[in-house]
């Protein structure tokens, strides 16, 4: 089975309670709530945080987004990186005493370093590494822990997240395959090398890359052909039913849409949520 989810961050409740956010999702048959991590969680309104997890758990099951902004988990200053694994640490924790089943945790492989310049690739492919054991030495094993290819920098390089990971023991440590991350790195500094026919000979470029590495969460937005993401589908120029037979050979077993924004007007958790219904659909007819 696949389980279609969405992602839900501490704006989501400005305006809706929990009780309607989980109405609206089970009216749509969704089977998951990833939940974003953003300050002030869990610093501040905490109360509203353990709401949200106690709350969802009796119909959905649960993920979280790990933190990211201020936190380089691949900084090659060892006494950063260590620092931001004891941050993590201390948030994941505060999160299983409310509940132990998480499914899976994503993190963001970040460094702001240039790392094209001397050993500075290898030292945070190094970093990263040291920081994912040292998390999942304290993680239950039947949790993932999943890194995302991200849009920029040293994160948006597969082949340095596949590195790091190659030689990391625990079974329950891989990767987030984000494809609009993927397509709008694609677009913004690929496709104008000619190297590939489109952006689909690309995707499956890197779905070799990744044919060995656990990769049991997909997330999925669309993209223009500007490289703007996480548009609702549709917004963009993605074609998802081609993306959904080329991604199956992972076998993957969580899909999240992580739409934020339209180009062409405002949008609500609301609308966001009946068109992650209609994909559903979708999944079950490529992806199971």
């Amino acid at each position: 089975m696949v389980y279609v989810g969405i992602p839900l961050w501490i704006g989501s409740f400005t305006n809706h309670s929990i009780e309607e956010i989980s109405k609206l999702l089970l009216d749509n048959k969704i089977d998951l709530v990833e939940l974003s991590i953003d300050y002030p969680w869990p610093q501040k309104q905490e109360e509203l945080l353990k709401k949200a997890i106690s709350s969802f758990t009796n119909d959905f099951k649960i993920a979280i987004h790990a933190p990211w902004r201020d936190l380089p988990l691949a900084s090659p200053y060892d006494s950063v990186r260590r620092a931001v694994v004891n941050e993590l640490l201390e948030i994941i924790d505060n999160i299983y005493e409310v509940y132990g089943e998480i499914e899976y945790i994503v993190f963001h492989p970040l460094t702001m370093q240039r790392i094209e310049l001397f050993d500075n690739r290898r030292d945070a492919i190094n970093a990263l590494r040291n920081s994912l054991i040292e998390i999942a030495t304290k993680l239950p094993e039947k949790t993932y822990l999943l890194i995302e290819n991200l849009t920029r920098g040293f994160g948006s390089e597969i082949s340095n997240l596949v590195e790091a990971l190659d030689t990391i023991e625990q079974n329950n440590v891989g990767l987030c395959l984000d494809i609009g991350h993927l397509a709008s790195r694609y677009i913004r500094e690929i496709a104008e090398s000619n190297i590939y026919s489109d952006f689909y000979d690309y995707l499956k470029d890197v779905l070799g890359i990744i044919e060995k590495t656990l990769v049991p969460v997909i997330h999925i937005h669309d993209v223009d052909d500007k490289g703007r993401e996480h548009l609702i589908i549709g917004d963009g120029s993605l074609s998802f039913k081609t993306i959904y037979k080329l991604v199956r050979v992972l076998k993957p077993k969580y899909i999240v849409y992580e739409m934020f924004r339209s180009r062409k007007t405002k949008i609500n958790i609301n609308e966001i949520a009946k068109i992650i219904g209609g994909q559903k659909s979708w999944v079950k007819v490529y992806l199971v």
